[in-house]
């Protein structure tokens, strides 16, 4: 993930994690949500998925593109919640 100071909005790109952890594009304010922070040492991936708003297209076309690294993550953060989360 590129380097934002706290004031730069980031939405998540991954996909919805189950039991509402975490939706698809939404917007964060203020740095990373705390509440995710065990989700992260667990699956770094779903940390990844993180950018600058103003990145979202241009993050959305590297996911849909096989073997990006974009790609890769969020194929990671799948499998982490379909393998149970701890």
């Amino acid at each position: 993930m590129p380097s934002v100071d706290e004031k730069t909005p980031l939405i998540y790109c991954g996909p919805t994690l189950p039991r509402g952890i975490l939706n698809q594009y939404t917007v964060y304010r203020g740095g990373l949500p705390d509440h995710l922070s065990k989700y992260f040492e667990q699956c770094p991936a779903i940390k990844r998925l993180f950018v600058p708003t103003g990145n979202l297209n241009k993050t959305m076309q590297a996911i849909s593109k096989a073997g990006s690294s974009e790609n890769v993550w969020f194929g990671q953060v799948i499998e982490y919640f379909r393998g149970g989360v701890k």
